[in-house]
């Protein structure tokens, strides 16, 4: 897994979100990326769509939290455009992650 500068993306369902598994997600991601030292390229968004919740992890992020990923069933994907269908929010990581959008 983890390629250099890959994006890496998580996928859950409206039942987990409401059983509550997109939380536990970020926690466990925010969990490693503070042991990590909270590189400033590290960051998780999400998004909540139609069918579920979307993760989507930097590529600084995929580093570190690579088993994580994997463990969620994570694939490799684009970047993710700042305007989803209901919106990208920055669940973990500094305000300035944001460039990495750009």
């Amino acid at each position: 897994m983890n390629q250099v500068g890959q994006w890496y993306r998580v996928k859950l369902s409206l039942k987990q979100v409401a059983a509550g598994e997109h939380m536990r997600l970020c926690y466990a991601f925010l969990d490693l990326n503070i042991k990590a030292g909270m590189p400033g390229e590290s960051a998780l968004f999400t998004e909540l769509t139609g069918g579920g919740y979307h993760a989507y992890f930097s590529p600084s992020a995929g580093a570190i939290a690579t088993e994580l990923i994997e463990r969620y069933g994570g694939q490799p994907c684009e970047r993710p455009r700042r305007s989803g269908p209901l919106g990208l929010g920055l669940a973990t990581g500094y305000p300035e992650a944001w460039q990495l959008l750009d």
